[in-house]
């Protein structure tokens, strides 16, 4: 399974800009602004109240309103596939009862996914028992070909950890996961991931991945643990799904994403199946 992503980030003024943090950091903002980003948990987990559910491990977009896109290994692990999945929408603090759960009734997954050797064809698609009231987010297909260039300025979120060896569930700064954070990335150079993981077991290939960073050279990582399945958005289109490399690391190698327009046709049949 790929290492847990999520967002280094530090709560700051939701009114502030990423871009203008002094440090590679994310910052804490309104699920307002972010209505289709949307987190996942295990159904049996109970909301205790004043305190966020403690097995929140993924995070996804609502592509529909009754479709979450996120990472297929945020699924294919699942003891009892989406009979165990929750998906929480509307809400930006977890400590909070806002916003609305609902249940997964059925998940795909590409069938070249293996779940075990590779990262290859990371991303799933989730039905839900019931429509949300969200806005969800447009995928980009072929006439979004200019979104993927690098040096295209994205926008990754997430409730994952908030600092390089942060824990999941401390409410304590920095590390918080309590509140929805983005972070500000680049499309980078396919090489720059092709050279921080292709020496390992884990393979980066330019026609199904997309590498972003905080910097062009490909420092600063923007995603960490937990951040996984989470959304990649330029422009408004949804771009990329958090997929693995995301240590958390203000200075690590790039971050790999699923790339939303290799899957885009496949996608939208999914979105349009019952």
């Amino acid at each position: 399974m790929a290492s847990t992503v999520a967002l280094i980030s530090l709560v700051a003024p939701a009114t502030a800009s990423a871009e203008d943090s002094p440090r590679a950091d994310g910052l804490q903002v309104s699920i307002k602004d972010f209505p289709s980003t949307v987190y996942l948990m295990h159904t049996t987990a109970v909301q205790t109240p004043g305190y966020p559910p403690m097995v929140m491990h993924c995070a996804g977009s609502l592509i529909a309103p009754n479709k979450v896109l996120t990472a297929a290994h945020c699924v294919y692990l699942e003891v009892d596939g989406p009979a165990d999945l929750d998906v929480v929408a509307g809400r930006g603090d977890r400590k909070s009862n806002a916003g609305k759960r609902v249940h997964v009734k059925s998940s795909w997954v590409p069938p070249k996914y293996d779940g075990n050797d590779n990262k290859f064809h990371d991303l799933a698609v989730l039905t839900l028992d019931e429509d949300l009231p969200y806005k969800p987010i447009e995928i980009a297909g072929a006439d979004q070909k200019s979104l993927y260039a690098v040096g295209t300025k994205a926008t990754v979120l997430g409730w994952g950890h908030t600092k390089e060896g942060g824990s999941q569930e401390t409410n304590q700064e920095p590390s918080t996961v309590r509140y929805l954070h983005k972070a500000a990335v680049q499309v980078v150079k396919d090489g720059l991931c092709e050279a921080a993981y292709n020496k390992y077991d884990t393979q980066y290939r330019q026609d199904l991945m997309l590498c972003a960073a905080r910097k062009a050279e490909g420092k600063g990582q923007g995603a960490c643990p937990y951040d996984d399945g989470g959304p990649l958005i330029a422009g408004g289109y949804l771009i990329g799904v958090v997929s693995f490399g995301n240590y958390c690391e203000l200075t690590g190698p790039p971050v790999a994403y699923t790339r939303i327009e290799t899957y885009a046709d496949v996608i939208n049949s999914e979105v349009d199946s019952a």
